[in-house]
């Protein structure tokens, strides 16, 4: 198939357009952001953990953006091309609307890139805000803060679309120090969903961002490594190497990330005499100084014979007379999304003082800036809807299901469906989800004529992604009073029973090992007649054989199962 030369001349301004936005001063995406959007302040004044915007960046604010990412929240990231060091990416009207309500509309300036939330995009979103909070165990000012739009505010230039970016980090484990930039991520409040440690060679998961916080080696070994990583950020993905890792990449000959000659330790004192020649990078993103002289074998460095690549940007760099000198700096690999190289001096930062704070900004910024994800991700739902039990109840031919899930603001709807055969399914009922957060319980009532039948869960998150429950089974002839019936016999990791109860209550349901002693006890709630229920046997359970005992009232029932 021939393309036309306006064709080509399209996809040719499609690719510049995405390598704009990981360069100095892209052209501007300007929009205007609706009255009623949110808005995660990114600077120190807004989104400090001080109620007078006196006290240092709440850091949790990276957590609840990848939160947010993590429930395909349609978050955008807003950065003014051309920006200079410290200036607002906008001001507009708006008042605090988390973690406390404060109306009030005053003209805010927004500075260090804030990411907005269109108005027609925040449905659920305030009580996804709310589950962060609560999973986090953060009160006070330590609840990052959300601002509302009262009035439309043009020019608003948004760098990246995040819709659809689930950001996801390898912290590379072959220098040893891997625990510097698991630190980074806890601090920040973000949790293993989002990041796990793998060795350089085995980056083909699904990860959009690799780091590598120290690493002094050398040999074949190193040399396997880099290549990894080389073939990792030609894929799209994004890495960042931090102090002596940033010697040992950039050195080695399957390196050469930022330069054709490799650097040279300087390690200047050039504390935080610092200047930014390109305020408006992602990587770049924070207020405030920067410490370029906190400690470690690299701290800061040259270029060998001064000899960078084209697409290589020093972010920090000293002044005057040490201009020359860097401190950071990223530069672009590949075209499209993602194909990043940053690199970072010094050896560790804390949250104990703003300089340091900013440096974790750095490797931060790093991990958000948006990539191309693992060739294994397919569609990533790192928090699928979670089912905590499907019950079910039989009786006078009327079957009544009951279930609970957890996370619940991020389920769109259940469809019950039922079988006569257990394989063929059709919906019978569309049950909406509420609009409660956390744990919430539903039900469905029908009545039955079939001798046999079988029920599931289709389960739709906001996301679009579907799941399935297992599969209940009831019969409408008459079970013998006294006995339960164990549903997959052998059972894995779910114990399901079927059985009769004299009312409704609450029984417990004890399993015992062959020599009676008690190895997992549950309080469930029945209703009179014939019940389904679902049990999570403990992870620690050996295989073997195993008795189910019911007790209702005077009643006991007992069944054995075998584990596998």
């Amino acid at each position: 198939m021939k393309l036309s030369v306006l064709t080509m001349f399209a996809c040719l301004c499609a690719i510049i357009n995405l390598n704009a936005q990981d360069s100095p001063n892209p052209p501007a995406n300007l929009q205007t952001l609706p009255a009623g959007s949110y808005v995660i302040a990114m600077d120190n004044t807004l989104q400090s953990d001080n109620v007078l915007g006196a006290g240092k960046f709440n850091l949790k604010a990276y957590g609840l953006i990848v939160h947010l990412l993590n429930y395909n929240v349609k978050l955008k990231w807003v950065i003014r091309a051309g920006k200079l060091k410290d200036e607002a990416d906008f001001t507009a009207m708006a008042e605090q609307f988390k973690p406390l309500l404060n109306p009030g509309s005053f003209s805010r300036s927004f500075k260090a890139a804030p990411f907005v939330i269109f108005a027609e995009d925040t449905t659920g979103v305030s009580s996804l805000i709310n589950v962060y909070y609560i999973s986090q165990s953060l009160i006070g000012n330590v609840r990052p803060k959300v601002y509302r739009t009262t009035s439309a505010t043009p020019n608003v230039d948004i760098r990246y679309n995040m819709t659809g970016f689930v950001p996801k980090a390898a912290i590379l484990t072959d220098g040893g120090n891997q625990k510097i930039h698991r630190d980074y991520m806890l601090t920040a409040g973000i949790t293993t969903d989002n990041f796990s440690e793998a060795t350089g060679v085995s980056l083909t998961g699904c990860f959009t961002f690799a780091s590598e916080p120290h690493n002094d080696e050398h040999g074949p070994v190193l040399d396997a490594t880099v290549a990894a990583v080389r073939n990792f950020v030609s894929s799209g993905r994004n890495f960042l190497a931090e102090c002596a890792a940033v010697r040992t990449y950039e050195n080695n000959p399957f390196g050469k990330f930022h330069s054709t000659t490799g650097f040279t330790d300087a390690n200047e004192n050039l504390g935080t005499n610092v200047s930014f020649p390109y305020a408006d990078l992602s990587y770049y993103q924070f207020e405030g100084s920067f410490d370029a002289s906190n400690g470690g074998s690299l701290q800061n460095w040259t270029i060998t014979n001064n000899i960078s690549n084209p697409a290589a940007y020093a972010t920090a760099t000293g002044k005057g007379l040490y201009s020359t000198i860097q401190a950071a700096s990223v530069s672009k690999i590949s075209n499209g999304p993602g194909g990043l190289v940053f690199y970072l001096g010094n050896h560790e930062f804390n949250d104990n003082h703003p300089d340091e704070i900013n440096g974790i900004r750095l490797y931060l910024n790093a991990f958000i800036t948006p990539a191309m994800p693992g060739i294994t991700c397919g569609s990533i739902s790192v928090l699928p809807v979670k089912l905590m039990n499907f019950l079910g109840n039989l009786t006078n031919n009327k079957v009544t299901l009951q279930w609970t899930v957890a996370q619940n603001e991020v389920i769109n709807k259940f469809d019950v469906e039922r079988s006569n055969d257990g394989t063929n399914f059709t919906a019978v009922s569309l049950v909406s989800g509420s609009a409660k957060t956390g744990n919430e319980n539903y039900q469905y009532t029908e009545t039955i004529f079939s001798e046999k039948i079988f029920y599931r869960l289709k389960m739709t998150d906001k996301s679009g992604v579907v799941t399935y429950s297992k599969i209940l089974v009831f019969k409408t002839g008459s079970v013998t009073n006294n006995t339960i019936k164990v549903i997959n016999n052998p059972v894995n990791d779910k114990l399901t029973l079927s059985f009769e109860s004299t009312g409704n209550n609450s029984v417990l349901v004890n399993v015992l090992d062959m020599n009676g002693r008690q190895v997992m006890q549950q309080k469930i709630n029945t209703f009179k007649g014939t019940n389904l229920t679902s049990l999570q046997l403990p992870a620690t359970l050996n295989k073997g054989m195993y008795i189910a005992n019911i007790v209702d009232g005077s009643i006991h029932q007992t069944a054995k199962f075998i584990t596998q």
